[in-house]
């Protein structure tokens, strides 16, 4: 609450550093300022939507997470106009480099100031970029809310025992591989039309968008946030191609030694081979993490053994958590919070490691200033 209150404090005077921006000529002191007061805000609103949005993603039945995370997107929404502004005084600043070398403070957001540069030219209007952000609450951040919403209270009719039972989807992707790979299809149809609803509208919002600001595609978008060249994707796509042959040959000769003819069914594409029966309880699991992390780096384990011990992750799956799993690097308190839906097989110790992996790699910018901790997907 304390922090919902200073963002409402810091977004007004935000909001008048903006709006005075055009008569300041000083530009080595407006960029400081501007460096200063960003970093400021954008850690206070980060905090209260990471938090609001953590907790919606573990109960999204939980109504006072769902306020709050309305109200922290509404803040959001009133630095996009203000932000517009700042970003394209910025980008129309002459020799800007030279500026930047002339400031300690500058040079070490130097990347982060080019960047905006860069932005700018995909700026739309103050005014424009204000009601983008406005609508997108109710457009393609709503309709994610409710996907989220309808999947996670998805019950699945699965039959255990001689005894049909209804367990959360969340639960049942868990067996994907066993029985229930048909069950979680056939439930599929109660939510499709809402679900498709959804997509539709998040896609429609990013399509629209995109050929607003002036970018060929949303994948020219994609590329340019992800900092990365066309050819160079390209180039990744072309060779996991060239690969597929391999994994065709492998899942192929797997399908004969399970019998099947025609090739390998969905089901069983981690099927084991032989009598080998590994079950890995979260206990063994997380104790199999962090000896193998240690093989490589004992900071890399010591900071597994701190998610562990802090409580970090959210393990279990339940009805009205979401799908999946992933690691939200939280810079601002110096720790990451990683959501599992943890299902006692060594396919879910990957998992793990893998989202512990994501949370050492904040773990390692925990020290770098804020607005240089940001990275693309």
């Amino acid at each position: 609450k304390k922090d919902m209150k200073k963002c409402d404090e810091l977004i007004e005077k935000y909001i008048s550093f903006a709006s005075s921006i055009s008569d300041n000529k000083d530009f080595t002191t407006m960029l400081e300022n501007y460096v200063k007061l960003y970093t400021e805000l954008s850690n206070t609103i980060s905090k209260v939507l990471n938090y609001a949005s953590l907790v919606l993603s573990v109960d999204t039945n939980n109504s006072e997470a769902q306020k709050n995370i309305e109200m922290s997107e509404e803040k959001y929404s009133r630095i996009a106009e203000p932000t517009a502004k700042i970003i394209k005084f910025i980008g129309d600043i002459e020799n800007i480099s030279r500026i930047i070398d002339g400031s300690k403070l500058l040079k070490e957001h130097e990347y982060f100031l080019t960047s905006i540069v860069e932005e700018s030219k995909y700026m739309l209007s103050d005014k424009e970029e204000g009601i983008i952000a406005k609508m997108r609450t109710t457009g393609s951040s709503a309709w994610s809310k409710m996907k989220n919403l309808i999947t996670s209270n998805l019950m699945v009719d699965i039959e255990e025992d001689d005894e049909v039972k209804q367990l959360p989807l969340t639960v049942v992707r868990n067996l994907a591989y066993h029985k229930a790979y048909e069950a979680e299809l056939k439930a599929y149809p109660k939510v499709e039309e809402a679900v498709a609803a959804a997509l539709n509208g998040i896609k429609g919002e990013v399509i629209t968008v995109a050929a607003l600001r002036g970018f060929e595609s949303p994948l020219h978008e994609t590329l340019i946030k992800s900092r990365m060249e066309k050819q160079t994707l390209d180039a990744m796509i072309a060779a996991m191609k060239e690969s597929l042959p391999v994994f065709r040959k492998y899942l192929r000769r797997k399908a004969e030694l399970l019998g099947y003819k025609n090739g390998l069914p969905f089901y069983e594409l981690f099927a084991p081979i032989g009598n080998v029966e590994m079950a890995f309880d979260y206990e063994k699991g997380k104790n199999f993490v962090e000896e193998n992390f240690r093989t490589f780096s004992d900071k890399l384990g010591d900071y597994a053994r701190s998610a562990f011990e802090g409580k970090w992750i959210d393990v279990q799956p339940r009805e009205g958590k979401v799908g999946g799993a992933f690691c939200s690097n939280l810079h601002s308190i110096g720790e990451s919070r990683i959501m599992l839906n943890y299902g006692n097989t060594f396919s879910d110790v990957v998992t793990m490691a893998h989202e512990l992996g994501h949370g050492y790699h904040g773990e390692c910018l925990k020290n770098e200033r804020f607005l240089n901790s940001d990275y693309p997907m």
